[in-house]
C-alpha cells in the first residue's frame, strides 16, 4: 500500500510540475509576442504571427511599407 501511495504522489507531482512548465513557457512566449507586436506597430508595420494553441511554437514578422 505504501508503494502505491508513493507512485501516486510522484505521478501527481510530476504532472503538476510539467503543467507549471508548459503554462510558464506559454505565458512568457505570449509576453514576448505582445512586446514584438507593440514594437512593430510603433515602427508603422503590420505584424504577422503564426502560433500553435499554447504559443509554444510561433513565428513573427513585421511587414513595413517603405
Amino acid at each position: 500500500m505504501k508503494r502505491k501511495n508513493l507512485i501516486i504522489t510522484i505521478s501527481t507531482l510530476t504532472f503538476i510540475g510539467l503543467s507549471f512548465s508548459v503554462c510558464s513557457l506559454s505565458y512568457f512566449n505570449n509576453q514576448e509576442i505582445n512586446l514584438a507586436v507593440e514594437r512593430c506597430f510603433a515602427t508603422g508595420g503590420m505584424p504577422i504571427i503564426e502560433s500553435d494553441t499554447f504559443a509554444i511554437n510561433y513565428s513573427f514578422s513585421c511587414e513595413t511599407n517603405k
